[in-house]
């Protein structure tokens, strides 16, 4: 009995002894963002529940962005890092909706790099370094993607077999500095395009030129070109912003103005205002936004 008790202690002192894997982190995290809007498009005059019929530039209150982020992670035996994530967008519960969920991913990083499945990101999008108005890219999630950083470089690589998201992209970009450049390549159900641009920042202040090719995506079967340009300044929590985005083949220009301030503690109160003109027809819309993070 005496040497089953001895036993038994050792073990005990063993366990405790050991090193113990680390716990998992999680966190939550979300936003609650809600805004006073307006249009001078009398399409664009719906209200918050969907609602039309009101004249063009009523002012109307609506939520924004509503959601709830759960992320975990932790420590492997391998000494490589799992992860996983979860969101809830709530923005629909405005208009009678239901929850839905979003960036949903899960993987394990490490000094190889980064491996993720389910939602990923979108390396064709490398270039898109001027707030792209006219985005390229798309949404990956229902994927598997890999990046990795090497010095000042970063690669990515995506590949969606899904038949509604056939898409792989691949991506370069390199910062020194304040100086920044991308390439991004991505072919989605045969169309073939590439993003190109670079940024410079310095002393709060920034500018970014950017340029895709989008393969065969004009209406008329051709391929489309797009040029973008981006300045920005930020300084004792105030940030600004002016972007252009043009579409060639489409005659499409748009412009955006920025404006935010930081009131500390997660809140923000913001201003947006979008200038839209295609094909002749010319539109616009604001925003001032209230906006918690948590």
């Amino acid at each position: 009995m005496k040497l089953m008790k001895t036993a038994v202690a050792v073990a005990i002192a063993g366990i405790a002894a050991a090193p113990m894997m680390a716990s998992a982190t999680t966190t939550l995290s979300g936003v609650v963002e809600v805004k006073i809007t307006g249009s001078d498009s009398e399409a664009a005059a719906t209200n918050a529940n969907g609602d039309t019929g009101f004249e063009a530039g009523e002012a109307q209150i609506a939520s924004g962005d509503v959601n709830v982020n759960i992320g975990a992670s932790q420590a492997l035996n391998s000494g490589l890092t799992g992860y996983g994530n979860l969101r809830l967008d709530l923005d629909s519960l405005s208009n009678g909706g239901g929850p839905s969920n979003d960036s949903i991913y899960v993987g394990v990083k490490g000094g190889f790099g980064d491996l993720r499945f389910g939602e990923v990101g979108n390396p064709g999008e490398y270039g898109q370094v001027a707030g792209d108005l006219h985005d390229m890219g798309d949404t990956i999630d229902q994927g598997i993607g890999y990046t990795g950083s090497f010095g000042g470089a970063t690669i990515g690589l995506s590949y969606s077999p899904a038949i509604d998201q056939d898409i792989l992209a691949v991506g370069a970009k390199f910062s020194v500095g304040g100086f920044a450049i991308g390439v991004g390549m991505q072919d989605k159900d045969e169309q073939q395009n590439i993003s190109v641009g670079a940024s410079f920042s310095f002393a709060g202040a920034s500018i970014a030129l950017a340029g895709a090719q989008l393969g065969e995506a004009a209406a008329n079967g051709d391929d489309e070109t797009h040029m973008h340009a981006k300045v920005g300044y930020s300084i004792a929590g105030v940030s600004l912003g002016l972007t252009y985005s043009r579409a060639e083949e489409a005659d499409s220009d748009k412009i955006r103005f920025d404006a935010s301030y930081g009131l500390g503690g997660g809140m923000t109160v913001s201003t947006r205002i979008n200038s839209n003109s295609a094909a002749g027809t010319d539109s616009s819309d604001w925003r001032i936004q209230l906006a918690k993070s948590f």
